[in-house]
């Protein structure tokens, strides 16, 4: 649930900087169209490159976790038979 929690609120802050970003100053001589471009490009794809974040930080604690199974097996099933440092 805190995963769906921190693509929420950081899609929400994704979307109100990037609206600040379009709406600051159009007018302004140097970069107004590009800023109103790159916020809308951001707009776009903000939410897309969380959501990318956010699986691969899901992906990275399944590992975890695997990993983590794989080393209490190989504990249990080789006690005394094998030392980590000959695994290696």
């Amino acid at each position: 649930m805190s995963g769906l929690r921190f693509y929420c609120l950081h899609s929400i802050f994704l979307q109100f900087l990037f609206q600040q970003l379009i709406f600051s100053d159009p007018i302004v001589i140097y970069g107004g169209g590009a800023q109103i471009f790159a916020g809308l490009f951001m707009i776009l794809l903000g939410p897309f490159v969380i959501r990318i974040y956010c699986e691969l930080l899901i992906v990275m604690f399944k590992m975890n976790e695997a990993l983590q199974d794989i080393k209490k097996n190989v504990s249990l099933k080789g006690k005394g038979s094998v030392s980590s440092s000959e695994t290696l």
